[in-house]
């Protein structure tokens, strides 16, 4: 359910007012969660492309950068930066994990570990809850919608506290589907950029807001 890009930025600055151009920088250049550069290696040394066709493999190998989407009901490995103090990778991996929750949730009505990483004031997450507890009432559930993510970027607002993250989404096709199995609603893949506002308070990690746009395929 996305939500205008207008309300995410008010919610920024109800949470930090005198913060300007929030999203307007991103990660340094050595930030190991943004997606390499065509053209650059890994570690950022140039390189000079050949005419040599990349071969094709049955399994590709993972693309640097890049999230591929779980299967359904695939539990997210639960990051440890849960267990760390605040900072910019640490707020980066929490956003993600938080991301990829959602259709975790979806497909298995198990809301839990959402649950705990929302911030009472997200409206996001608790719109997600909210239709997680409505599906599993009318004994209905949702396939498909894996997230692919990529291009992951993180920003410390508020020294030790606030941070904004940013990443490219790409949702797989998805049905909510009822207990007898008919398609109840379906909605197509589609490629989201995302703005997320995490927190870190009181030792805790949450997600305070969530901002998502569609993008063209």
């Amino acid at each position: 359910m996305p939500h205008r890009r207008a309300a995410f930025r008010r919610a920024v600055a109800t949470l930090l007012v005198g913060v300007a151009g929030l999203f307007a920088g991103g990660c340094t250049g050595d930030d190991p969660g943004l997606r390499p550069t065509p053209g650059t290696t890994q570690s950022g040394a140039t390189h000079t492309p050949t005419a040599t066709p990349t071969p094709t493999f049955n399994t590709p190998a993972p693309t640097p950068g890049v999230l591929a989407a779980l299967p359904d009901g695939v539990k997210p490995e639960r990051p440890s930066a849960l267990d760390e103090p605040a900072s910019v990778d640490a707020a980066t991996a929490v956003g993600v994990y938080f991301a990829q929750l959602v259709p975790y949730s979806q497909n298995t009505l198990d809301a839990t570990d959402l649950a705990s990483l929302s911030h009472a004031e997200c409206n996001f997450c608790a719109s997600v809850q909210q239709q997680v507890a409505e599906a599993s009432e009318y004994h209905e559930h949702w396939t498909g919608g894996g997230l692919r993510i990529s291009g992951v970027q993180g920003q410390e607002v508020d020294p030790g506290r606030f941070f904004a993250v940013q990443f490219a989404m790409d949702e797989g096709e998805s049905a909510r589907v009822s207990k007898a199995g008919t398609v109840v609603s379906s909605n197509p893949a589609t490629r989201y950029a995302v703005d997320m506002v995490v927190l870190y308070e009181n030792g805790r990690w949450t997600v305070r807001a969530v901002e998502f746009d569609e993008e063209p395929a």
